[in-house]
């Protein structure tokens, strides 16, 4: 019996028209994004102020940490960001992004590391490192129906399988064939794993899932349904 799938928080980085107004001073100034060494990129007490907003950590070129924030496992991947976001929370993944919005500046994401195009990793970009976010649970595995696994984006798919494994149950779940592989990007690429064949895509599996919009608000959506949630709560 195959398990079906929600992401719990995707960084799918989606384009939306809740804003207030983007800054006009960034906007009539800079069509394109900001980079460091352009006046318009934020400063040190930016930054800082920023960085003591979150739970997590910020990690820019001169810190001692920053080496091993930017590190991919594919080492050809490995670039130079101007700013990489630890996240420990989903508060701080729509605060990096209100943050970026603030500044116009280029948005990557990164799970596991592990990244064949590419996309997780820009020179000059904020970075937004959800490798902390690792939730996983299980419900409905002990009967004969259609099971679910809720995972934030920092899990790779050997732990997921782990995670399944454990509850003795003999399900599987339409995954990665890299244990390494994240769950976020996987998925929403399509998702063609080891079972597709018999079990369709991981995106075919996929119920629910939660998505930073670039406005910071955070969506929940489903098939049926769609919830906004900003930092103040409900929208």
């Amino acid at each position: 019996m195959t398990l079906r799938l929600l992401v719990c928080l995707s960084v799918a980085l989606v384009v939306c028209h809740c804003h207030k107004g983007d800054s006009d001073r960034q906007k009539r100034l800079y069509p394109t994004r900001c980079y460091p060494g352009s006046h318009c990129y934020p400063d040190h007490e930016d930054i800082a102020d920023f960085d003591a907003s979150l739970s997590g950590s910020v990690a820019v070129p001169f810190d001692v940490q920053y080496p091993s924030a930017i590190s991919m496992v594919n080492q050809r991947r490995t670039r130079m960001p101007g700013i990489v976001v630890r996240a420990a929370t989903i508060q701080d993944v729509q605060r990096a992004v209100l943050f970026a919005r603030e500044f116009y500046m280029n948005v990557v994401t990164s799970g596991a590391g592990v990244d064949y195009q590419g996309r997780g990793t820009y020179d000059g970009a904020l970075r937004i490192d959800v490798s902390g976010l690792k939730t996983i649970s299980t419900s409905n595995l002990n009967f004969n129906i259609a099971g679910t696994v809720t995972a934030q984006p920092g899990n790779t798919w050997g732990e997921i399988y782990d995670a399944v494994e454990s509850t003795g149950t003999g399900r599987v779940v339409v995954g990665g064939s890299e244990s390494l592989d994240s769950v976020d990007f996987f998925t929403l690429s399509g998702g063609l794993g080891v079972l597709s064949r018999t079990l369709g895509l991981a995106g075919d599996n996929l119920i629910s899932a939660q998505v930073v919009l670039m406005c910071g608000r955070l969506a929940t959506l489903s098939g049926t349904s769609a919830t906004l949630t900003d930092l103040d709560g409900p929208v």
